[in-house]
């Protein structure tokens, strides 16, 4: 069994090496300020009423902006990207660790796999997994909790997680 101590600081190592390879510094993500934006006006329904982008229907999105839109709205954007960015990979580094522990591999193959991962995440169409603070950053850290919770025999939770996944990101 593996202590709390021992989940915190591999969760933190795992997150730390993204931070490492794919933390913007000094730019948002692509998308990043769209999805802020919208969070923000998800929870302050006035600001810029007449913006064309952020007046289009974005309940799909509702979970995340619930979640994204009071920091916005508290920190600011640039703030708030920040420490959006380092929930996001805490959320990944704890679903890696989950997923490492569910599949009998040892902590120093995760690291490999990550950093192997992170540096070639955009290979296929551009697409990533790590990166700014948006939805699909959180739901790709669901996904992987959810294989975690089938590779442990555990279908409940791991639909519970699909459930958030689609959730934060349909």
């Amino acid at each position: 069994s593996i202590s709390l101590r021992e989940r915190v600081i591999e969760t933190l190592a795992y997150a730390f090496v993204m931070v490492a390879l794919v933390f913007d510094f000094g730019r948002f993500s692509s998308n990043e300020i769209n999805k802020l934006a919208a969070a923000k006006r998800h929870v302050v329904p006035d600001w810029l009423t007449n913006d064309w982008y952020l007046g289009l229907e974005k309940a799909r999105y509702d979970a995340f902006n619930r979640i994204a839109g009071p920091l916005v709205d508290h920190f600011g954007f640039v703030d708030a990207a920040i420490i959006g960015r380092l929930i996001c990979y805490v959320a990944l580094g704890y679903a890696f660790h989950r997923l490492r522990v569910g599949l009998g591999l040892g902590w120093h193959w995760m690291i490999g796999v990550l950093v192997i991962f992170l540096t070639n995440q955009g290979f296929v169409a551009g697409g990533w997994m790590a990166g700014g603070f948006e939805a699909k950053t959180l739901a790709y850290a669901s996904l992987l909790l959810a294989i975690a919770a089938y590779s442990r025999s555990a279908p409940l939770f791991g639909a519970a997680w699909v459930g958030v996944a689609v959730s934060l990101h349909p």
